[in-house]
């Protein structure tokens, strides 16, 4: 079955950090078709919603009575906003990804291949245990680039307590009944977000392999943050060298 574009929500976790936040709103706006917007606002204090509204006036933007504390619990409740629709499908998106344009036409075309749990971020954090085709099956995914059917993500929210864990519990959920989890070999997604986030760092971050949506936006955006958080780094050690030699010399 090939389905509409409007049957797959593009769901959105944000918490402050609207630099990066905007760098995935404007990829996502590129994306030039109808998907739903559903949009969970972790309790910020940094973020204008009409600039949102402003690029993506079909969002829906809900925002929290108080920060849940981590993106673990922000992502249950946006589960629940998209369990209140009709759409079919949630796409997971975190406030530190770029999308890659052709994102609509692999999943409007390749979801009924799947359990109705796959991921459009094929990351080595998480790695594959055998390949299906051009999938790969996978134990563990985390939430971003995450897709899930409704009937599997109502499941999820009926028997998987919310924990600041829920990723790898849902993953164990679905790994005991069992329902085989997929990976798309190729990234739709790339993670930007090296300088902060539950999942970063230069060298220990979660990056999506076979990433191929570098386009003339979204390879200066990731760039900014990698040279970003390299300037971090080498301020760090030249401030520890400085260090070290005064104390040298004070001998």
């Amino acid at each position: 079955m090939i389905y509409s574009p409007k049957d797959f929500v593009i769901g959105l976790t944000m918490f402050n950090r609207p630099d990066m936040l905007f760098k995935t709103i404007k990829s996502i706006k590129r994306l030039n078709v109808e998907h739903p917007i559903l949009i969970y606002d972790d309790c910020s204090t940094e973020i204008d919603y009409s600039k949102i509204l402003k690029e993506i006036p079909r969002a829906s933007i809900f925002r929290g009575e108080n920060n849940s504390g981590r993106a673990d619990f922000s992502m249950a409740l946006l589960m629940d906003l998209f369990l209140n629709t009709n759409s079919k499908y949630l796409i997971l998106v975190d406030s530190d990804l770029i999308v890659d344009e052709e994102i609509s036409e692999f999943v409007c075309r390749r979801a009924d291949e799947t359990s109705g749990v796959f991921t459009l971020f094929n990351t080595k954090s998480h790695p594959a245990h055998s390949k299906s085709n051009d999938w790969l099956m996978k134990f563990n995914i985390g939430a971003a680039g995450a897709v899930f059917r409704r009937d599997r993500l109502a499941a999820i929210r009926a028997n998987v307590p919310t924990s600041s864990r829920y990723d790898w519990d849902w993953c164990k959920y679905l790994n005991e009944i069992p329902i085989e989890i997929f990976c798309s070999e190729r990234s739709f997604f790339q993670h930007i977000g090296i300088g902060s986030g539950q999942n970063s760092g230069l060298l220990s971050g979660d990056y999506g392999d076979n990433f191929y949506g570098y386009n003339k936006e979204n390879l200066p955006n990731l760039l900014d943050e990698y040279f970003y958080k390299q300037n971090e780094i080498n301020i760090y050690l030249l401030n520890e060298v400085h260090r070290l030699r005064l104390l040298l010399d004070a001998r």
